[in-house]
């Protein structure tokens, strides 16, 4: 909420809209807590092993989204964030 406006988007979480809940008391978190998975900053090659969780742990469940490629890569990711496997080892 911005001077006590709820965001634009003011879609229900678990049943409670922002504007019902941060906005009318002035308090809340406003902004996502940033995550990421520290693997994104190392030089990974064929063959790595991989095994990396979220930093910070922010939800009970995650799920991969329609589209990724990190199977493709064989990497798997849990329902507790964490993301596994080995990496092809391509040779000629």
């Amino acid at each position: 909420c911005i001077q006590g406006q709820p965001p634009p988007v003011d879609e229900p979480f678990e049943g409670l809209r922002p504007s019902d809940a941060c906005c009318v008391c002035g308090g809340g978190q406003r902004n996502a807590t940033a995550w990421r998975y520290k693997v994104t900053e190392q030089v990974l090659v064929f063959g790595d092993e991989v095994e990396d969780f979220p930093a910070p742990q922010i939800a009970s469940r995650y799920d991969v989204s329609e589209g990724c490629g990190l199977s493709e890569i064989g990497l798997t990711l849990s329902s507790a964030g964490v993301v596994t496997g080995s990496l092809p080892n391509y040779t000629s």
